[in-house]
């Protein structure tokens, strides 16, 4: 488990503090025994949220943050909000 968070983190250059949130979130993804292509499709998300909030720590992400990126990805990225 930690080989995953791991090496997302290091693939996209994450700080301490989100890959201890991922590190969680993996942990939590596990424990309720999601499918494997889930914990995938949660993990790459929640990675380009993170990469998309660069610059702030992720004590100062807040809702709106969150409410940006998914506008972002609905009228800039053309991405259903199914997905």
């Amino acid at each position: 488990m930690a080989d995953l968070t791991e090496r997302v983190a290091h693939q996209t250059g994450l700080d301490e503090a989100y890959r201890a949130s991922l590190q969680q979130m993996l942990s939590l993804i596990r424990a309720r025994h999601y499918s494997i292509r889930t914990e995938q499709a949660y993990m790459d998300w929640v990675t380009r949220f993170m990469r998309w909030c660069a610059g702030k720590s992720i004590a100062e992400v807040e809702r709106t943050d969150v409410e940006r990126f998914l506008s972002y990805l609905a009228t800039e990225r053309n991405v259903s909000a199914s997905t």
